[in-house]
């Protein structure tokens, strides 16, 4: 991406809602999630997000092997590598739009995911008392596949 003129920022581990919040928010033209999804581990792929969270799917995104195979893209000019860490402002924002008289207490149960970076902070920073549970990160999920769409019970 950088040899196509094309900036690039590092955001480390992230989540898709930070992906939509910085395409929104901020000045980038594009976000990319490298994820698994709620696949095993070795499985990835890419969700990308246009400006203002606009999704990339269907036949726009079909045009993409083409395009790669092709070398149909600028070169020459290269692009800017930044490293920067955004889920604080996320956090942030998140944290000035919701107000609680009373302090909960939650039990946060991140499956050993990404949200276990993020998912703690952030309801630690909205006052709740947080009961993490399974909240350090571990791409191996020790604990089973962090799908929603799996029931335990």
């Amino acid at each position: 991406m950088l040899s196509t003129g094309t900036n690039v920022t590092y955001i480390d581990i992230s989540l898709t809602p930070i992906i939509h919040f910085l395409t929104c928010q901020e000045d980038f033209d594009a976000g990319v999630m490298v994820t698994a999804s709620h696949n095993p581990a070795n499985f990835n792929g890419f969700r990308i997000d246009l400006k203002n969270a606009k999704p990339l799917y269907g036949e726009e995104l079909a045009k993409l092997p083409d395009i790669i195979e092709k070398g149909a893209f600028p070169s020459g000019k290269k692009g800017m590598y930044l490293e920067m860490n955004l889920s604080e402002m996320y956090i942030d924002f998140i944290k000035s739009r919701f107000s609680f008289v009373k302090k909960f207490k939650v039990a946060i149960d991140c499956g050993s995911g990404a949200s276990s970076i993020i998912a703690p902070k952030l309801f630690k920073k909205l006052g709740f008392e947080v009961l993490p549970v399974y909240c350090e990160y571990n791409s191996n999920f020790p604990h089973g596949v962090p799908d929603p769409k799996i029931r335990y019970f």
